[in-house]
């Protein structure tokens, strides 16, 4: 019983993130890619904070910040990058984590790597856990008409990609 208020706390901020997800998403002042990339920052930032994962998040300096997104994409996208990160901290055993935001004419770029242990799980995959996971993360992409490309070995990449 000595571990019930851990949950509940635990239970606490994960409902607190989903409920601010949720706000932000439908924020339509968070429409800008600059926007949308801070607040993967700053998330990432704050999940992997005292977990023993490195964290980082890079961009082109020449950025075009002001691009907008829809809602629609802004959400699924970084509900994929979550399930993502989620997968690194409890699966891949990694010591770093980052992820690389990149623009090339309107198609958006974000790759997702790690350097831990990698997995046998595929996209395609079913079953409980992780499966599920990368099975929901490429039905998101699928929603807004966007790719996932998945590699493992030395680590995990997760390319996303999705025309603005």
């Amino acid at each position: 019983y000595r571990s019930f208020p851990g949950k509940i706390s635990q239970t606490a901020r994960e409902v607190a993130q989903r409920m601010h997800t949720i706000i932000w998403s439908l924020n339509e002042e968070n429409d800008t890619l600059g926007n949308f990339t801070e607040y993967v920052r700053q998330f990432g930032i704050s999940y992997f904070e005292n977990s023993g994962v490195a964290f980082s998040l890079v961009h082109s300096s020449a950025f075009p910040s002001e691009m907008q997104l829809s809602g629609v994409q802004r959400k699924n996208l970084f509900l994929v990058i979550k399930e993502a990160l989620h997968n690194i901290l409890k699966h891949a055993a990694a010591a770093h984590a980052s992820i690389d935001i990149s623009l090339h004419g309107k198609k958006l770029g974000i790759l997702i790597m790690d350097d831990g242990k990698g997995t046998s799980i595929k996209p395609e995959a079913t079953g409980n856990g992780f499966g599920n996971g990368l099975k929901n993360m490429k039905k998101r992409m699928e929603e807004i008409s966007g790719q996932l490309e998945y590699k493992t070995g030395n680590g995990t990449r997760i390319q996303l990609s999705v025309e603005l």
